[in-house]
């Protein structure tokens, strides 16, 4: 009963308007809280089922991540979060629409949307909200710029393990090819001939026999 007189107060304040209407854009300062407000019209005497919300995309995806969740059909009903949520959203009231974000960063920035999906033979409603969030510490631009440098550090690791892996190969080719060239001479293990001696000359036997006489 409380969302059908929600319903019926939304449709009065927002009579005449179509669902071409543009997109309300809603400002928030960093670190404060801010309220989204649902922007879907509801048709006097239909009971929706549930009230669901939405982050958009950019365009021209507009994928849609799920947010909250809350069925009408019982007064009973909780509110269901979407799993993957990384931040805290919830509904302003159990008889609200509106949701509630605290705290809000440059990531809350963007398009939300709100839809009220409708019974068997009725319409869904749906509107959107621009949420653009001011004086946070960390712009856009920064961002950009810390991933530019990042991609940059990372092409510039990536080229200097190229560089010594070439040189590397490069080296290493070349003692290849110098000892191909220069082959080392293998050492002499035969014994020597009697060819290879050189015979001792008559004054170094004489020299031998007068120090070991008896030799």
């Amino acid at each position: 009963m409380l969302f059908q007189l929600v319903c019926i107060l939304a449709a009065s304040v927002q009579g005449g308007l179509t669902q071409d209407r543009p997109t309300q854009e809603v400002k928030s300062v960093c670190g404060e809280d801010s309220i989204l407000k649902c922007k879907a019209i509801c048709k006097p005497g239909v009971q929706y089922q549930a009230v669901r919300w939405y982050k958009l995309g950019e365009e021209p995806s507009n994928k849609e991540s799920g947010l909250l969740m809350k069925r009408l059909s019982s007064p009973k009903s909780t509110t269901q979060w979407y799993a993957g949520l990384e931040r805290e959203v919830e509904l302003l009231a159990d008889d609200s629409f509106d949701i509630f974000l605290r705290n809000v960063t440059a990531v809350d920035s963007g398009r939300y949307k709100c839809l009220l999906a409708a019974p068997e033979g009725e319409q869904n409603q749906e509107g959107q909200v621009h949420l653009r969030v001011t004086g946070c510490l960390e712009s856009t631009d920064q961002s950009e710029e810390r991933d530019t440098i990042l991609v940059l550090s990372i092409v510039g690791i990536v080229a200097a393990l190229l560089i010594f892996t070439i040189s590397y190969v490069i080296l290493r080719n070349m003692l290849l090819q110098r000892s191909k060239k220069y082959p080392q001479e293998p050492l002499l293990d035969a014994p020597l001939e009697k060819k290879d001696l050189i015979p001792a000359s008559p004054i170094s036997s004489l020299v031998f026999q007068s120090i070991y006489p008896h030799g």
